[in-house]
């Protein structure tokens, strides 16, 4: 896929209100270097030094560069270093390699939003160092790279040279050194609060400096409270924390695992929580941090989400905790810490309303002496429209009408004497949700047993048959994927692709034995036919003009066949197959042709058994054996090919494990 770098920087937004970001970006990379190389001692060995450089042409005062605009910034770390994997992380837009850490790959974008120079130092390697120099710019990226041995005595660092700050960031840049630290800490605040921080020190070039964790420790910290807690056993940990600053941050819960943040949220159960509370005649926003042993135990591998979380509250991680428990024994702590703040603010609005109800609307007055607590919940207390304040009065008088109506209701249509029998009545609310649990029921079954019957058929076609020999391979194709057919022709569940890959229902287009040059949405010039072509779905991040994101050929060969020649090689059919698609080209929305790019990853599967003649060829092309020793697969790097060869043995055995739990569930 060609990338243009300026066309991407086009569409790409900085606004000048974040003119930070870019510093930021820099210090979060510096602290994931940091983190691979002292992973269990982050806080007492890592280093980040931050220096702010000053326009020395415009010398305001003398005697308070804190006056002078900021024209750069040098951020140095004793990370792991520009090593390979991060150095192409670094040249691939929206790279991945970080997507664990919560990287999108795009962070580096924002340098060149904003400053002029980016230079780039680092040396690297565990035992055998090196020395990377490069610049990034916004025409063509990386430039001048150069790689240099050094001694191996030499500690491993990155130095990142950000220069000439554009006029419009620069005027939101603020100037003094310790309100530029406050935000650096309030960006990074996860890391402070969860202990793994390395020491980031920000200093000016006279010699300045402030030390963020002692200023973190000061302002934030000193000030923090640690609550603990237990449901069923597990121990929980809660830490409040109050951040006193100029903007208006969100109240947010930090849910942590491995002493890390996996996801926050904005918290939205508690009234009165108003966007900026006070204390001490200062604003300030809250934060929580949740922590404990099962957290940990239930986050997911790649530490983005706790397992069972975000799908349903209701729903049970495992044992006799649940996401609804652990929620609101959180949101309790947090209203009981928050109680001397939000109260005040309670008060004030509940005079206001009670005023407009004594003044303005009488009629809600029984409802000012019943449902005071449903008030509360409903008006937000930065609502002052009386017209507001009585349409939520509203709302709530009209729900408890409603809801006297159906209780009413109930008692008048109800017969009291069929509510003698309340086993009766039980059976008769057990057996309706029964019939609509059953139905769902059904349905898994007859899925699970189609699955079971195709399994058999499978395994009893490649038998061998009262003819003596074994089937033709069309039998197997046929099984799987109708001969002759698109996926425009047949319903989604008329093939049986989830024998060989799950991932494989999931496509654009697929054509089963038709000729290239008669295929939809690919123009090949060429009357050849694969068993099985598929294209499959873009990324989300690929460009328009490349419609699919990757392409799929799968083969076919009889069972049990070993007469191959050189000139029917599968594997060779395989790659000219892969060179025919990528000669072609592909449909846009519009009906126009546009070139399949080279880069298009191939996933191919060679569906036959392992004879003699097979096995030579694979070997003779340097493939390699699958774990379990029954299949052979390759990545071939020209063609950006993935291919797999799978015997037919493999194949059933495959789908059979894949399957086995929703078979036992049936006693199947």
């Amino acid at each position: 896929m060609k990338f243009n770098l300026r066309g991407r920087l086009a569409n790409f937004d900085l606004p000048v209100s974040k003119a930070m970001n870019p510093l930021f970006e820099a210090i979060v990379n510096s602290i994931h270097a940091i983190e691979e190389i002292f992973l269990n001692d982050i806080e007492n060995n890592g280093i980040i030094q931050i220096t702010v450089i000053r326009d020395d042409q415009l010398q305001i005062d003398p005697n308070d560069r804190t006056l002078e605009p900021i024209t750069g910034f040098i951020i140095e770390d004793n990370g792991v270093g520009f090593d390979d994997n991060n150095f192409d992380s670094f040249d691939t837009s929206d790279s991945i390699y970080k997507l664990k850490l919560g990287g999108k790959g795009v962070g580096r974008f924002t340098w060149l939003k904003a400053f002029n120079t980016i230079t780039i130092e680092s040396v690297y390697g565990l035992i055998d160092k090196t020395k990377r120099t490069f610049e990034f710019i916004d025409s063509d990226g990386i430039i001048n790279p150069v790689t240099d041995p050094v001694n191996n005595s030499a500690k491993t660092y990155s130095k990142v040279m950000l220069s000439g700050v554009l006029g419009k960031y620069q005027k939101q840049l603020p100037k003094r050194l310790d309100v530029i630290a406050s935000k650096i800490i309030e960006h990074c605040l996860s890391y402070f609060v969860l202990g793994t921080c390395p020491n980031i020190i920000i200093k000016e070039t006279t010699g300045e400096s402030l030390n963020l964790k002692k200023l973190y420790i000061r302002d934030i910290d000193a000030s923090a409270k640690v609550e603990s807690f237990e449901i069923d056993g597990y121990p929980f940990e809660i830490k409040h924390i109050r951040i006193f600053s100029a903007e208006s941050l969100p109240h947010r819960i930090h849910w942590c695992a491995d002493r890390r943040e996996v996801i926050a949220k904005h918290i939205e159960k508690i009234p009165n929580l108003i966007s900026r509370l006070v204390a001490e005649d200062k604003e300030f926003s809250y934060s929580a941090y949740v922590s404990g042993v099962y957290l940990d135990q239930c986050v997911n591998p790649q530490r983005t989400n706790f397992i069972g979380f975000g799908i349903d509250e209701k729903n049970i991680f495992s044992g006799e905790v649940t996401w609804k428990g652990i929620s609101e024994q959180v949101h309790d702590k947090i209203r009981n810490f928050l109680a001397s703040y939000l109260e005040p603010i309670r008060e004030e609005k509940m005079a206001r309303v009670k005023n407009y109800i004594s003044n303005s609307a009488p009629e809600y007055r029984n409802l000012w002496l019943s449902s005071q607590e449903d008030i509360d919940a409903a008006i937000n207390p930065e609502t002052t429209s009386e017209n507001q304040i009585d349409l939520e009065l509203y709302k709530i008088r009209q729900r408890r009408v409603l809801n006297n109506k159906s209780e009413a209701k109930k008692l008048l249509i109800e017969k009291i004497e069929n509510v003698k029998d309340t086993d009766e009545f039980v059976l008769r609310y057990e057996k309706v949700m029964e019939a609509v649990s059953d139905d769902g029921r059904a349905d898994l079954a007859r899925y699970i047993v189609q699955r079971r019957v195709i399994l058999d058929l499978l395994e009893k076609s490649l038998k061998l048959q009262p003819t003596g020999k074994y089937c033709y391979e069309e039998v197997i194709h046929n099984m799987i994927m109708p001969k002759g057919y698109t996926s425009d022709d047949i319903e989604v569940d008329a093939h049986n692709l989830w024998l060989i890959d799950e991932k494989l229902a999931y496509h654009f287009y697929l054509a089963s034995d038709i000729p290239f040059n008669e295929a939809e949405s690919i123009d090949i010039n060429s009357d050849d036919k694969a068993d099985l072509l598929i294209l499959n779905n873009p990324s989300m991040f690929a460009e328009e003009e490349y419609p699919f994101g990757s392409i799929t050929i799968i083969e076919f060969k009889r069972p049990d066949r070993s007469g191959y020649s050189k000139i029917d090689n599968p594997v060779d059919q395989i790659y000219g197959y892969i060179k025919k698609v990528r000669g072609g080209k592909a449909h846009d929305k519009n009906g126009q042709y546009l070139s399949v790019r080279q880069n298009t990853p191939f996933y191919c599967y060679l569906i036959c058994d392992i004879k003699n003649t097979v096995e030579n060829f694979l070997e003779n092309a340097d493939f390699k054996r699958t774990p379990d020793g029954d299949g052979y697969y390759k990545y071939h790097d020209t063609f950006n090919a993935y291919i797999e060869v799978i015997p037919y043995r493999k194949l059933v055995n495959d789908a059979k494990k894949r399957n086995r739990s929703l078979f036992e569930h049936l006693h199947l």
